[in-house]
């Protein structure tokens, strides 16, 4: 294969906690997600698609590396990659990328640890987790600009009885996955080197605390939303220790009395997160569609993991039902060779460990691929005929 003289920009999207059926294109006919299905249709949309972890941090080193969670290490919140992992075989996808020439920028919430790591990427605006209220990270310091500063759930309106779907009181201009948005918009628009770039967004929702500002707040009053599934023999096992992990955890909320009506709230308020990431969506593709055409850019749409609120009588993750360890996957390629294959809907089991060989093959690196534990995605994008394809697939 001849070397691209020309690589395509490549935009990743990754909202926190995202569930695949909380999106219009994914079959949630009462969702308004118009810019993330208008991606769809461009695209190709990934229905059986499979998170390396139901945990936050697992899941991204997992991103990052192109290995799953046993080969890394890495398997609950307290733990990061080893210092050495490059030197180790499991690379950064961001110094891959930059080895092939790129400018590599993450904006909005990645989760290394230390939170301001740079883990390979020329340069990071960070907008940490929702909770760590006290890192003075980017957002932050734009909050104490604007006279506001990070809120913890508990001081929010609503948090508690609504079982930490509460109503966030900084304005919607200043909310953070608009402020991340906003950073991307101004990125794509600032960008003048002539090198391609590896843009990685990572909006802090619709994680909890499910927090819309007001205004959304009262747009998804009365969305009519799916019903959580009941409790059932199996996770039943679970509830006592749910309970208590939100009792004693940064959640300091009681669930030991779980309503129907909370569970409808807590859904609402999600969906109105989701609502405020679709927003930006728009506004990022806006841009994107608006920049020279000298250089083609590949978007991918995706999510670390999902979200109960209320399956099973359960909360956030942390199991392996479909809702938590299913994701939404959306690759759209505007090159030529991926005509045939827009608006298509793929049923064939991915793991999200198959995005960076996908970005190596994209970009036609050099570097071995057998060492990487996922597949390239590129064949499938390009609507080759594949003679095997993997049957199952690891969390």
């Amino acid at each position: 294969m001849a070397k691209n003289h020309n690589p395509p920009n490549i935009i990743l999207l990754m909202p926190d906690q995202l569930r695949t059926d909380f999106l219009g294109c994914f079959g949630a006919s009462w969702m308004k997600t118009p810019n993330i299905d208008r991606l769809a249709s461009k695209g190709v949309l990934y229905r059986n698609v499979v998170s390396p972890s139901p945990i936050c941090i697992p899941a991204r080193a997992s991103f990052l590396t192109g290995h799953n969670a046993l080969s890394t290490g890495v398997l609950s919140n307290n733990f990061w990659l080893r210092p050495d992992h490059d030197i180790c075989g499991q690379r950064s996808l961001a110094k891959m990328l930059a080895e092939e020439g790129y400018r590599t920028e993450a904006i909005g919430k990645m989760h290394f640890i230390p939170w301001d790591h740079d883990e390979g990427f020329h340069h990071r605006v960070i907008a940490e987790d929702k909770r760590h209220i006290h890192i003075q990270d980017d957002y932050a310091i734009y909050l104490k600009e604007h006279g506001l500063r990070k809120l913890s759930g508990p001081e929010e309106p609503g948090y508690r009885e609504g079982r930490m779907a509460s109503i966030s009181p900084i304005p919607m201009e200043h909310q953070v996955d608009a402020w991340i948005g906003k950073k991307a918009v101004e990125f794509l628009k600032n960008y003048s080197h002539s090198n391609p770039f590896f843009l990685w967004v990572g909006f802090a929702g619709p994680h909890d605390p499910y927090n819309p500002p007001q205004e959304i707040a009262d747009q998804v009053r009365d969305l009519d939303v799916p019903e959580a599934s009941p409790a059932t023999k199996e996770t039943n096992v679970f509830r006592d220790s749910f309970i208590k992990s939100h009792q004693e955890g940064s959640a300091q909320t009681d669930f030991t009395y779980f309503p129907k009506t909370a569970k409808d709230q807590i859904r609402r308020h999600y969906a109105g997160l989701i609502q405020i990431i679709d927003q930006q969506v728009g506004k990022i593709l806006e841009v994107m569609e608006t920049r020279s055409p000298h250089r083609e850019t590949v978007v991918l749409f995706t999510s670390d993991h999902g979200d109960y609120h209320g399956d099973h009588w359960l909360g956030e993750k942390e199991f392996f039902h479909e809702q938590i360890v299913r994701v939404p996957m959306i690759i759209y390629d505007p090159s030529d060779s991926a005509n045939k294959t827009r608006g298509h809907k793929e049923k064939r089991f991915i793991e999200a460990i198959d995005l960076l060989p996908t970005f190596l093959d994209a970009v036609e690196s050099p570097v071995s691929k057998h060492r990487l534990e996922g597949n390239s995605l590129m064949p499938i994008i390009k609507g080759e005929k594949i003679k095997k394809w993997k049957d199952s697939v690891f969390s």
